[in-house]
């Protein structure tokens, strides 16, 4: 008696796959998946992709020491209020960098843009803090009023 069974018997071929690995391709199979103009495209996102990551190394720089700088602004500053105000500002202006950062790995087109944005408000954040501190002169022997 003979029963049927869905194993393979040592006879029967191994079932073909739709899809064959690199290895198994010759080199001029390989070659031809792509076009000329695809290699073309995918080097162009190389090059660009490379810029961004450079970009996206320089907005973790950044965005690290601005973050840091601004809590230990604030760690030190207990009692000044407007010291208290810039480290808070410092803090948020390195979280925005490290997000914008993610966005420009993402290659979206809007984060170089938004992070120049961001690095002005840095500058603008750093002269109205000067500013203030020249307005208002504090230091050993000042009387406040």
């Amino acid at each position: 008696m003979h029963f049927m069974s869905a194993l393979p018997v040592p006879n029967d071929p191994p079932p073909q796959l739709g899809l064959t690995s690199a290895a198994e391709q010759s080199p001029h199979q390989v070659a031809s998946a792509l076009s000329e103009a695809q290699f073309e495209q995918l080097e162009a996102l190389s090059r660009k992709a490379r810029s961004a990551r450079k970009a996206a190394g320089y907005a973790k720089f950044s965005g690290w020491t601005t973050l840091l700088a601004g809590s230990m602004t604030v760690a030190f500053s207990i009692g000044n209020i407007p010291l208290m105000v810039f480290g808070i500002s410092l803090a948020a202006i390195g979280t925005r960098e490290l997000t914008l950062r993610r966005r420009l790995l993402r290659l979206e087109t809007r984060a170089p843009k938004l992070l120049a944005i961001n690095q002005l408000i840095l500058g603008a954040c750093l002269i109205a803090y000067a500013v203030c501190m020249l307005v208002q002169p504090q230091g050993p022997g000042m009387v406040q009023s």
